[in-house]
């Protein structure tokens, strides 16, 4: 199963949240910096958490590839793990759709075979990676169709045109 749709993936419901980074866990994009750094959200950072597992990783992770972290401070939001797409290796470089399918696809195989029963995505490369938002939703609508059978994905994001453009993709 499948949804897509505009609005807070904090609200999803989902068990996991797939997030994009880079493979130093430094975020520069802008729409998750404040969640990323929020103290009030309890425990240690989502950015603390994401940066030790580099740290114990002994070098940055490759593009294409992904790391997993505790939810760290989304627990209130049902949020057992984040799953941390791997877009670029280090800050700044640009990514591709080669790089978003790689990540996506690993992750979705590694969720199903932990039988995660659900999972959320944001917008994989459409900020700071400047990748064009219609060919991004063309490749995550594509691997969605593959997968949606396995487990329950969702999109979701504020951003209207890509949200209406995954739909239009997808149906």
């Amino acid at each position: 199963m499948y949804k897509i749709e505009c609005g807070n993936v904090l609200e999803s419901k989902c068990k996991s949240l797939v997030i994009p980074s880079n493979g130093c866990a430094i975020s520069g994009n802008k729409s998750w910096a404040a969640l990323l750094h929020e103290d009030d959200l309890g425990g240690r950072s989502l950015d603390q958490c994401s940066k030790d597992i580099v740290v114990q990783n002994g070098k940055p992770f490759e593009a294409g590839s992904f790391f997993v972290t505790h939810s760290c401070g989304l627990q209130k939001f049902g949020f057992v793990s984040i799953y941390h797409a791997v877009l670029s290796k280090y800050p700044g470089e640009f990514s591709s759709l080669h790089f978003i399918n790689k990540s996506m696809k690993s992750i979705l195989e590694s969720a199903i075979s932990i039988k995660l029963d659900s999972i959320a995505f944001v917008p994989l490369g459409v900020t700071e990676e400047r990748l064009d938002y219609r060919s991004v939703a063309s490749q995550m609508s594509s691997l969605i169709r593959q997968y949606h059978v396995d487990i329950n994905i969702s999109v979701i994001d504020k951003d209207k045109n890509f949200i209406n453009e995954m739909k239009r993709l997808i149906s």
